[in-house]
């Protein structure tokens, strides 16, 4: 994978001024577990994607021109998990897209759009591991025309989570990474999001913490203007 942006400021600032993509794409996935570093992407004991959930963003008006929202077929889904975000193994094998479908149809979506995820390494894992398996060509090559940018490491700090005690203790100061809920209730709605962990959910709050920077920038932009 080519360079992750995690500077969200500098990237729509790279040519100078403010340069907002017409069009972005968003995707959240719901899994099996986590990927491994020590196996390869298509070894089939890698973690699964048992739920996809991508958008296609017009930013003109923030609407949304194209979406997935499917559920995966797997193997088997175990339990701990399954309580997380609520699909079992029965689920996945009476509902279940197969893996090459859903790989190809967000290939279709992604065209050479920039690429957004809340945790963009982890998900960006994930969806290797389904595109080795499918055999379908993806978009997160080195020579790939997309930009991939990570919304955690990008949102942190607009939304200026402290550090936790634990981190404290560690030696850790100033912010941390949010999750998504944190970054949420920092940047958009204090009262969080419903449906947390369902990918769909994820990614319309990842939508909202991605335009709330985006705001956050014109504004501070247009006060510089003004001084």
């Amino acid at each position: 994978m080519k360079e992750m942006i995690t500077d969200i400021r500098a990237w729509l600032m790279a040519s100078g001024s403010f340069v907002l993509p017409k069009t972005i794409v968003l995707f959240d996935t719901e899994t099996t577990g986590f990927p491994s570093e020590q196996k390869s992407f298509d070894d089939p004991t890698q973690a699964r994607c048992v739920q996809l959930g991508a958008i296609v963003v017009r930013t003109g008006d923030w609407s949304i021109i194209n979406s997935i929202d499917t559920v995966i077929e797997v193997p088997s889904v175990p339990e701990p998990v399954a309580q997380i975000h609520g699909i079992n193994t029965e689920m996945s094998h009476d509902y279940g897209m197969r893996e090459a479908i859903a790989a190809l149809a967000f290939t279709d979506m992604c065209r050479d759009f920039p690429v957004i995820a809340f945790n963009f390494p982890f998900d960006y894992k994930i969806m290797r591991c389904v595109y080795a398996r499918s055999e379908v060509d993806h978009p997160f090559g080195d020579d790939s025309p997309n930009t991939f940018v990570c919304l955690m490491k990008g949102s942190k700090d607009f939304a200026k989570v402290p550090v936790t005690a634990a981190q404290a203790k560690r030696g850790m100061t100033g912010y941390k990474d949010p999750n998504l809920q944190e970054a949420y209730k920092a940047l958009v709605d204090p009262a969080g999001f419903e449906n947390a962990h369902s990918a769909m959910a994820d990614v319309t709050a990842s939508l909202a913490v991605f335009k709330s920077i985006v705001d956050i920038i014109i504004d501070e932009l247009e006060e510089e203007e003004v001084v």
